[in-house]
């Protein structure tokens, strides 16, 4: 099977498990995608209607940002070297056409919301979303040709900058820029479960 079906169908049983023990349950699930090893090698594990929704017609209509062919002027040499630079470079210069050919990416994601779709709505059917809390976050954005990059690891918006939600008790609904770091997440589940934060955690709670 596709591994964050897998991944969610596991956390599924283990909330199902904790409900009939009349136990709490702390759960930190990790899906292995967007990352290229969760996809069959030559095609993907997706299906049919991710792969109609990024056919390479639709794909090729992808907004691509001005700055993919980023010479890289001006800017610290050390770049010119960087793995994610080369990779993108032993195959000739960054084009549209290589940018927007990204269809198992998307439809990883794709497929990961409907997995998390699932297990939100198997919580509802137990009865326990309206008391629990759900952090959502990724680790790191990914260059996908932007600035002629491949890869994460350099200090561009498209790398260090993720999504992050948080629903359950007692949040409002709304938007906040502020700048967090994945450090306050434990803080943060701590002090929402009426624990005390150690002083020697680093991180601050957002509650």
């Amino acid at each position: 099977g596709y591994s964050t079906d897998f991944c969610v169908e596991q956390t599924i049983d283990v909330i199902k498990t904790s409900r009939e023990a009349g136990k709490p349950f702390a759960i930190w699930l990790c899906p292995q995608a967007p990352h290229d090893r969760s996809v069959k090698k030559g095609g993907n594990w997706l299906r049919d209607e991710t792969e109609q929704r990024y056919s390479k017609e639709r794909l090729a209509k992808l907004a691509v940002p001005p700055h993919i062919n980023d010479t890289l002027e001006g800017k610290p040499p050390y770049l010119k070297t960087y793995r994610g630079r080369r990779k993108i470079m032993e195959k000739g210069p960054m084009t549209p056409e290589r940018y927007c050919g990204g269809q198992g990416y998307f439809g990883q994601i794709t497929e990961m919301d409907h997995s998390l779709g699932k297990l939100f709505d198997a919580l509802e059917t137990m009865g326990c979303r309206k008391n629990t809390y759900i952090v959502f976050m990724s680790d790191n954005g990914l260059f996908r040709g932007d600035h002629g990059f491949m890869s994460k690891a350099l200090h561009y918006e498209e790398s260090i900058r993720v999504p992050m939600f948080a629903v359950g008790p007692g949040i409002t609904p709304g938007t906040d820029n502020s700048l967090v770091t994945n450090a306050d997440i434990a803080p943060t589940l701590l002090d929402l479960a009426g624990v005390k934060v150690p002083e020697t955690m680093h991180g601050k709670s957002l509650k």
